[in-house]
């Protein structure tokens, strides 16, 4: 197994949780928590994003009182006290779960076998995008084709994997309107997010 299955079990102190928040801006390479890990609203779609993996999937009764407050001072400090980060950590990973048993069969099928660097990548992009990650012609078909392209160049294949994940075929076109929808943008953001190999040395000694 690539990720130790306590992982999936840690909330918010898993490793999982502290790679991907650090790409999300929630968090610290020590696991500290940085305020927009307990609110803030989506540069997207101005949701309330809570905890880790800026989370916006909890049902409206969980954050009527969040909703009721004016400021994001008060926004975090109610969220704080009623556990929405912490719980919003617990739900993302069980779908992050689901997610690696996703790429790890794709892998599977497209006959290559992921390292941890790759698998972490993977989620973290399955976090931004679940269809950039997973889809046909996302991140694991992308990454076999990078690894043919850039042999030897680990890092690039997965940058350019997590790049060219968003552009569909069907199309003929990028199709990542929030990330500028061209080449330079899209890379610009997706290697500000991307995990490297230093930070899983941390998590995986």
């Amino acid at each position: 197994l690539i990720l130790p299955p306590e992982w999936w079990n840690m909330g918010s102190n898993s490793p999982i949780a502290i790679a991907i928040g650090m790409a999300e801006g929630t968090r610290t390479l020590d696991g500290s928590k940085t305020p927009v890990y307990y609110w803030h609203s989506d540069p997207g779609n101005g949701a309330s994003n809570f905890g880790t993996f800026s989370y916006q999937h909890l049902p409206p009764h969980q954050t009527t009182e969040v909703d009721r407050q004016s400021s994001p001072t008060a926004k975090r400090e109610v969220s704080q006290e009623a556990g929405l980060p912490e719980l919003s950590d617990r739900l993302q990973l069980q779908r992050l779960q689901r997610f690696s048993q996703q790429l790890q069969q794709q892998a599977q099928q497209r006959g290559i076998a992921l390292n941890l660097l790759e698998v972490l990548n993977g989620l973290d992009l399955a976090n931004q995008s679940e269809a950039a990650a997973l889809s046909p012609l996302g991140y694991i078909d992308r990454l076999v084709q990078m690894r043919s392209l850039l042999p030897g160049q680990g890092e690039e294949q997965i940058q350019e994997a997590r790049v060219w994940a968003y552009w569909s075929p069907d199309r003929h076109s990028w199709d990542a309107p929030g990330l500028g929808n061209h080449y330079e943008s899209i890379r610009r953001d997706q290697s500000r997010r991307r995990i490297l190999y230093a930070l899983t040395c941390t998590f995986g000694r």
